[in-house]
């Protein structure tokens, strides 16, 4: 869990399960993080924007994340 965010979603792409979490600011925007794990790491991508436009970037780098471990082993 995120201090502040409350669970929003969890969506899952190439078998890997992300989960969107978010938090209204107090502009009235919301704030988004979604994270993912990728061996015994957890990466996060944080913004505030359209929760559509994020889980779209969290999947660009899932994919690049994944490429990049693939390359180096």
């Amino acid at each position: 869990t995120y201090p502040g965010y409350v669970f929003c979603e969890e969506f899952e792409n190439d078998g890997i399960n992300l989960e969107v979490f978010k938090k209204e600011e107090e502009n009235e925007k919301q704030r988004y993080v979604i994270y993912f794990y990728y061996g015994n790491v957890k990466y996060a991508v944080v913004g505030v924007d359209s929760k559509e436009k994020i889980k779209e970037i969290a999947v660009e780098y899932q994919q690049a994340v994944v490429s990049n471990c693939f390359l180096n082993n």
